[in-house]
């Protein structure tokens, strides 16, 4: 963590040191404020950016975990989030890439689909155990909706006219990994 808990406001949020404003200070500065209230040495050289979004092929990425890993290592993020869509399964393989890239930070998560009343809403978790029962219970209903759903999506679209199986779906992600 950065910056230490006397850091932090009454609701949470990081206080900038006062050098660090007007609230129009570019990104580059607010992180050399960051790193300095901190007390950690900013050099040109630091990794600043991170992505706390992502997929893999095990939901509906096209890198694999490892993949991804090399990739976020190669463009110098600082943290790289995994998180597919309903299930935490590339989790394994991502820290075993990850422990080969230390200085970039693996953070395990999962992108979770909930009914909301105008539709659908997609929640991150990032930092989540993956051993916890509660969490582990829900993902596997997820899976199991989704593949009940699936074949009746299929029967919609053969009484539509479209000439598809599930084979065929199941042909088109394997070729995307």
């Amino acid at each position: 963590m950065i910056l230490s808990p006397t850091s932090r406001s009454a609701k949470g949020s990081f206080r900038l040191p006062p050098s660090c404003k007007p609230l129009g200070t570019s990104p580059s500065r607010v992180f050399r404020c960051l790193c300095a209230a901190g007390g950690i040495r900013y050099t040109s050289s630091m990794r600043r950016f991170v992505d706390l979004h992502t997929h893999s092929t095990f939901s509906d990425g096209t890198l694999t975990p490892e993949q991804l890993i090399r990739f976020a290592d190669r463009a110098r993020l600082a943290a790289v989030a995994l998180t597919d869509h309903d299930t935490t399964g590339g989790w394994g393989e991502a820290r075993l890439a990850a422990a080969d890239a230390p200085r970039l930070r693996f953070i395990p998560g999962v992108e979770i689909s909930a009914k909301f009343p105008t539709g659908t809403l997609h929640i991150l978790g990032l930092g989540v155990d993956e051993e916890a029962s509660g969490l582990r219970g829900m993902l596997d209903g997820l899976r199991e909706a989704r593949d009940e759903r699936n074949p009746r999506i299929i029967a919609r679209l053969r009484q539509l006219g479209l000439e598809i199986t599930m084979g065929d779906v199941r042909a088109a992600a394997r070729a995307m990994r």
